[in-house]
């Protein structure tokens, strides 16, 4: 067991409460020195804790300092140090270094606390026989660290949604830390039967010489002997002639090795285990999820279902209403169409009527020309009122006539139409007519 230094002295005063920090570590705790303990309700300043330091060294310095005499190895095998993290506590095994699992929190540091608390049985005659002993407190502090966080809390009867997620949370991290813990301690038995086993082959050499391996192999007679030194890689071969001459911390060497190997079995096992518990949990939790929206189903759904309606009848009244507008549209645009199409009519009408008046004005005038050129006639006088042949135009105002100097035009440039808003033709007659003072007005 390793030396603690400063590990008594603080406990002789610390029944009041008070955290207790040695004098000459100030230091902060989480590094190297001062871990916290619970005893009995009262928080324990640890001093002078190194990077070996047991979790048994922490309880025989603790039992120490309250018993205020040295415990008994059986005392400080019925207790152990308890990390309770919320409502999850897990019994931390004794060869576990107290400052690497202290420092493997971090941040979380502050919700962890340290408990020192009895595991075992009160008196020895409660304890069997050493090597039984030491089987059964492996096996009882594995037991204890598999135990499911589902069953270390307590659960309330009614779990809200919110609860549900940090339980789950909760058993992820515990689920997290027990395979670390465990990986940590299968590293630590690895580490401790690759001693044991150079330890036993140093001795072996001291004992039988360096070639002892060699002439066990080489040994005629001994099948058994040689095929179980080939087994354990020369850590178990032994001549069958040197076997009672072997040392009896030899014999407890292998069975604390044999001891270690069935607990790496176990605890894989129990790693095994955990995982498949954990899936199961989590499938479980889903189901009844899956079992509660579909037992009891909220009115989030009615409400969906009449803002729906409400939309849904909203838009059938706006297309109601652009169908009817699309309808008034296409009525409105089929009279326009009629309405264009009899003013085209209309015009066509009137091109040809004026095409005819054209024609009729052009035989008028020909024929006045032609009675014009006779020797010795005279062009009676225009008549006093035009001749109306078109019925579609409103009749003009009263016609006065001009003096020839005013409706003279010049037809050297154009083809005699001079009006083309009110549909009227005016031909005038030639050079001869202008000077016979006679002018042809032709209203159509």
């Amino acid at each position: 067991m390793h030396s603690l230094q400063g590990l008594l002295a603080p406990f002789s005063t610390s029944r009041s409460g008070t955290a207790i920090r040695h004098l000459s570590d100030p230091g902060p705790m989480t590094m190297t020195s001062e871990v916290p303990v619970w005893v009995d309700g009262v928080e324990k300043w640890v001093t002078g804790v190194g990077r070996r330091t047991t979790c048994a060294d922490l309880v025989h310095a603790l039992l120490s300092a309250e018993r205020r005499q040295t415990p008994s190895e059986h005392e400080v095998r019925a207790h152990a140090i308890v990390e309770r993290w919320r409502q999850v506590e897990r019994p931390l095994d004794p060869a576990a270094r107290i400052q690497k699992v202290w420092r493997t929190w971090g941040e979380d540091t502050a919700e962890v606390r340290f408990t020192l608390k009895r595991v075992g049985p009160q008196t020895p005659k409660e304890v069997k026989a050493p090597r039984r002993r030491q089987r059964h407190r492996w096996r009882s502090s594995s037991s204890l660290e598999a135990v499911h966080p589902r069953k270390l809390g307590a659960e309330p009867d009614t779990v809200l949604r919110g609860d549900v997620v940090e339980r789950l949370m909760q058993t992820i991290l515990v689920q997290g830390e027990t395979i670390a813990a465990q990986l940590r301690r299968l590293h630590e038995r690895e580490d401790l039967i690759g001693y044991y086993e150079h330890k036993m082959h140093r001795m072996r050499e001291d004992e039988h010489g360096a070639d002892y391996l060699l002439r066990t192999y080489l040994r005629d007679g001994e099948p058994a002997e040689a095929e179980k030194a080939s087994h354990d890689s020369g850590v178990g071969a032994e001549l069958g002639a040197d076997a009672p001459e072997s040392p009896r911390r030899d014999v407890s060497e292998e069975e604390a090795v044999s001891d270690l190997r069935q607990t790496l079995m176990y605890l894989e096992r129990i790693v095994e285990l955990n995982s498949r518990i954990a899936e199961q949990e989590e499938a479980a939790l889903r189901l009844g999820h899956r079992t509660r929206r579909a037992a009891a189903p909220t009115a989030e759904p009615a409400g969906e279902l009449t803002a729906a309606r409400a939309e849904v009848a909203r838009l059938a009244a706006v297309c109601a209403q652009q169908t009817a507008e699309i309808e008034r549209n296409e009525r409105a645009l089929t009279e326009c169409e009629r309405l264009l199409t009899e003013r085209r009519h209309r015009l066509l009408q009137l091109e040809r009527e004026l095409d005819d008046a054209d024609g009729e004005t052009s035989r008028l005038l020909a024929a006045r020309l032609a009675v014009a050129a006779q020797p010795g006639h005279q062009l009676p006088p225009p008549p006093a009122e035009p001749r109306w042949t078109s019925p579609s135009l409103p009749p003009p105002p009263a016609h006065t006539p001009a003096p020839a100097s005013a409706t003279h035009k010049d037809t050297s440039g154009g083809d005699g139409d001079s009006n083309s808003d009110t549909g009227l033709s005016s031909l005038h007659s030639s050079s001869d007519e202008a000077a016979a003072g006679y002018v042809l007005d032709t209203l159509v």
